[in-house]
């Protein structure tokens, strides 16, 4: 199902839609949003979540990273309610997956010689709880993606 083109779905008949890492994939963000509100039940509820720093993945395709600013623009534009904004991971964890990431990418011999880092990496991302990262007014715009939930 297309999320931006919904038509076989009547107007209100969906209690809650759960969109997770769904909208990079989606050209026409603006519409899928519409179209979820569109079927969606008055007081329904929508779930998503949606990568920022994150490497490009197709699935076949990715097109496009949001910020916070935006989501909640669109959302709000289109009649949703905010219930909860969560930012999903900052600075460390965002260093972290990287460095891990790249770990991955080399052969296997160095590959597996290295793995004795992600214990560091993981207590690395810990730091990301304290408000001094959240606050920070660098380190603190770091963001690994966004998780949402709307009420129409």
């Amino acid at each position: 199902l297309d999320v931006s083109d919904m038509n076989e779905i009547k107007d209100g008949s969906i209690d809650v839609i759960n969109a997770t890492e769904l909208f990079e994939h989606v050209e026409e963000t603006e519409q899928g949003l519409s179209e979820c509100c569109r079927v969606l039940k008055n007081d329904g509820i929508m779930i998503l979540s949606a990568p920022f720093l994150y490497p490009i993945h197709a699935d076949p395709f990715d097109f496009q990273r949001w910020t916070i600013d935006k989501w909640k623009k669109e959302l709000k534009k289109i009649g949703f309610k905010i219930e909860k904004f969560e930012i999903m991971g900052r600075y460390f964890t965002v260093v972290a997956d990287y460095v891990k990431f790249a770990i991955k990418s080399v052969p296997r011999p160095v590959k597996y010689l290295l793995y004795v880092f992600y214990p560091f990496l993981d207590l690395l991302v810990k730091l990301d709880e304290s408000s001094f990262i959240r606050n920070h007014p660098r380190l603190g715009k770091f963001h690994g993606g966004y998780f949402i939930i709307g009420r129409k």
